[in-house]
């Protein structure tokens, strides 16, 4: 049951056709990366996409942020919100497949990703936020779209990390006032499009629920290249209508190789009830080369 190789897409209501022909409702949500479509981030930088479940009995739904080159292969930070029915997990509950939407000629297009006879390496969990970590590695990644035309990718390729919530079936509500920092429990070791890995140095994470802004930093080295990042992005319906509140996403405005600045970056991520933790996946590019990463952050003690 775990198997998505027959499953297919419904155009219509974007809902899995499985084995025994059992129509699934998805319930995605989509969240874009960035809201300028030249500085590499996620085609579902329209307005996001949602289907209403049909049954009135609430979804399990988990959270998931990841940083990939699937979007025509172009370096990006994406934030989710999935139903279990549109998600495959593997024995350890790591996500390996799920819904997501990319840009075809203007529009956004849901396809399955799912990685094939691969697993998940650096991979890491925190219990007491719920929270866990790792990057898709193996022989390669399937994306297939509603028509049923799948292409495949390699993991080197896609470069995939990914941050995830534990599932649940409760609402996620974050406050409407105050601001928070968040302190790094986890992550995962960045890695170039060269194909070297590097190790994340420091990340700082805040939230300004006034202002519904939230602010991002990084410091990391890859193959002797030492990059650093700042920049912000907003929150909830500032995004776009209809995305959730509790999901984010922005722009590094600032990204130094080496002291030298000129690079770009995205971020996107979610915050779990009552902001308590917060997932964050971030792509960061100069000239050519592109690093994608993932983190982990639990609300700082006030």
């Amino acid at each position: 049951d775990e198997e998505l190789e027959n499953a297919s897409f419904d155009d219509e209501d974007l809902s899995f056709s499985s084995d025994d022909d059992t129509q699934t409702q998805l319930g995605l949500r989509t969240m874009p990366g960035s809201s300028d479509p030249a500085a590499g981030s996620d085609a579902a930088n329209n307005e996001a996409e949602e289907t209403v479940p049909q049954d009135s009995e609430p979804l399990s739904r988990r959270n998931l942020a990841y940083a990939s080159a699937l979007q025509s292969q172009r370096s990006n930070a994406t934030a989710l919100t999935l139903a279990d029915q549109a998600t495959l997990v593997d024995s350890n509950g790591d996500v390996v497949g799920f819904v997501t939407g990319i840009d075809n000629n203007g529009q956004v297009e849901p396809v399955v990703v799912q990685l094939d006879q691969g697993q998940i390496v650096n991979r890491g969990a925190d219990p007491q936020t719920g929270l866990s970590w790792g990057r898709w590695s193996g022989e390669a990644v399937s994306v297939t779209n509603a028509a049923g035309e799948s292409t495949s990718l390699s993991t080197e390729q896609l470069n995939l990390h990914m941050v995830q919530s534990n599932s649940s079936n409760g609402s996620i509500a974050v406050p409407i006032t105050g601001s928070r920092e968040f302190t790094l429990v986890g992550n995962t070791d960045p890695t170039s499009s060269t194909g070297a890995t590097g190790f994340l140095g420091h990340a700082a994470l805040s939230a300004n629920f006034d202002t519904q802004r939230v602010t991002s930093s990084l410091s990391l080295s890859v193959d002797r290249q030492n990059w650093q990042a700042q920049g912000q992005g907003q929150l909830g319906a500032a995004l776009g209508s209809g995305t959730p509140e509790h999901l984010f996403g922005g722009t590094y405005s600032s990204v130094r190789v080496n002291g030298v600045a000129g690079g770009q970056g995205q971020f996107s991520g979610f915050f779990t009830d009552q902001a308590g933790a917060a997932g964050l996946s971030y792509a960061l590019q100069n000239n050519g080369e592109s690093v994608h990463g993932s983190a982990a952050f639990e609300a700082a003690s006030p």
